[in-house]
């Protein structure tokens, strides 16, 4: 068998790959491959309670021998379960265990030995970008700390960056079967591991993930987060805000002007309009009228709004809204307290 480890870093395409992997199960099975998902929960044995997406701390309360021995359990009975079936390579994908490679490498190191060939696969990328893409994520997006938000230079100072140290353990272990990857060169993650592990590019579907915050979700998410005693993760926000409804990078000028007709538009409805028009027209003419005409254009505006006048509007909405939940607040209270009495 051909085993496959993604291990990331974080924040060089991971999602990206994960995705596009997950959407293409049924192409890469075909072609002999199977992808296990980010802990195990797409093997074909489901052995343990860590065997879901992002069950990363269910894993993490296991022993340091608990946690080899079922990783290598899971994997062996997948090989088995695949034995004569046609697939030949199986992927697994989890930035999670970049740093945690004390976990994995023993099992891992075994099946090498066993006679599978083991090949895991990190990427890198320019320190500063990195930098600013992991303070996004979990110094605003997903608060990992206490107390109100800190400023990045703060955030890094406590979290330098630093690769090395993670790349040697690995490439110790695994040596030329350790494939490292320059993410800032690669146009198309996703195509590039594919290309560095040798699958065929051939009908995978791809998904993109822009992980990147537009500065406007970065504010309200700061906003949000910074009068948080704890960490916070994401689904906090997502949950209050039902932000599976919410559409961040809706400019709502562009938007509108999406909506509204174009120039082109309209010049179809006068060319379906000709016959109609015509006897029309013809109608008005008789009765002594002007004839109506499309050669006045009054209708080539650019539209635009007040920006000043949208905030004033949306402030007295929010002050209507505080009133309400006021009210609804005393009256919950005095319900509360004449169930009490």
């Amino acid at each position: 068998m051909n085993i496959i480890f993604h291990i990331g870093a974080g924040k060089t395409g991971t999602s990206s790959i994960q995705g596009s992997l997950r959407n293409s199960d049924n192409i890469l099975v075909s072609k002999g491959i199977k992808y296990l998902g980010l802990m195990l929960e797409h093997a074909p044995v489901k052995l343990y309670e860590w065997q879901v997406p992002s069950a990363n701390h269910i894993f993490q309360s296991l022993s340091m021998d608990e946690a080899q021995e079922q990783v290598y359990e899971v994997i062996t009975q997948s090989i088995l379960h695949f034995d004569k079936t046609g697939i030949h390579t199986l992927v697994w994908s989890n930035e999670w265990f970049w740093g945690r490679y004390d976990v994995v490498t023993n099992p891992l190191k075994i099946l090498e030995k066993s006679g599978h060939k083991v090949s895991v696969v990190a990427y890198v990328r320019r320190h500063d970008a990195w930098a600013k893409s992991a303070y996004s994520q979990w110094g605003i997006k997903h608060k990992t700390y206490k107390g109100g938000l800190i400023p990045f230079n703060e955030y890094v100072e406590n979290r330098p960056v630093k690769f090395y140290g993670v790349v040697k353990q690995w490439l110790e272990q695994f040596g030329e079967n350790f494939i490292i990857r320059n993410f800032d060169s690669a146009n198309d993650v996703v195509d590039d591991f594919l290309d560095a592990v040798g699958i065929d590019k051939e009908g995978i579907v791809k998904k993109r993930v822009n992980e990147s915050l537009g500065p406007e979700e970065m504010l309200v998410r700061a906003i949000f987060n910074n009068v948080r005693a704890n960490d916070v993760m994401p689904v906090a926000f997502d949950r209050l805000f039902h932000t599976i409804k919410v559409d961040f990078k809706r400019d709502p000028v562009e938007w509108m002007k999406s909506l509204l007709p174009s120039d082109d538009d309209l010049e179809e409805v006068e060319k379906r309009s000709e016959y109609d028009l015509r006897e029309i027209n013809y109608i008005l003419e008789k009765r002594g009228q002007e004839k109506l005409s499309f050669d006045i254009k009054k209708y080539n505006r650019e539209f635009t709004i007040n920006h000043d006048i949208a905030y004033s509007i949306l402030f007295q909405l929010i002050e209507r809204q505080a009133v309400q939940l006021q009210k609804l607040r005393k009256d919950f209270m005095d319900l509360k307290k004449s169930i009490h009495e």
